[in-house]
C-alpha cells in the first residue's frame, strides 16, 4: 500500500540531495524530510534520518531512520522506521523510486503478527 510520495531536493548551498514529501497513515498526514546522516559512526549506523520540520522548536525533529537495502532482484531501496507520538506505534516502510526521475514512493507492507502461545500451532 502506497502511503507517501517524495521528490528529490538539492540544497542550493551544499548541493546535498535529500527527499521532501509526506505520508498519510492511520488518519495522520505528516510532511517529512529524509536527509543523509552526515554523522555516521560506523557502517551499521543509519544512512538516512527522517525529520518532521513541523514539530516546533521545543521538540526533537528526528522521528525516524533509514537504511539502504537491496531487493531480491538487485534494486536498491531505503528501509524506513518512523516513530512519532502521532502514531500508536512505530511503522516500518520502504522508499522506492517512482515512475518519473526524482520521484519516490513510500510503501507500507504490514508484517503478520506471530501467533500467541497456544494459538494456531500444532497440538
Amino acid at each position: 500500500m502506497i502511503i507517501g510520495k517524495f521528490t528529490d531536493y538539492q540544497d542550493p548551498e551544499t548541493g546535498e540531495i535529500s527527499y521532501r514529501g509526506g505520508i498519510s497513515f492511520a488518519g495522520v498526514d505528516l510532511a517529512l524530510r529524509i536527509e543523509p546522516n552526515d554523522d555516521r559512526k560506523n557502517e551499521n549506523s543509519p544512512a538516512w534520518l527522517v525529520n518532521d520540520p513541523a514539530c516546533g522548536k521545543y521538540a526533537e525533529p528526528r522521528c525516524g531512520v533509514g537504511f539502504v537495502n537491496t531487493t531480491n532482484g538487485g534494486d536498491k531501496y531505503i528501509g524506513l522506521r518512523i516513530e512519532t507520538t502521532k502514531f500508536g506505534a512505530p511503522i516500518e516502510c520502504a522508499m522506492f523510486g517512482g515512475r518519473a526521475p526524482g520521484e519516490h514512493i513510500i510503501v507500507f507492507n504490514p508484517r503478520p503478527k506471530p501467533a500467541a502461545a497456544g494459538e494456531g500451532g500444532a497440538a
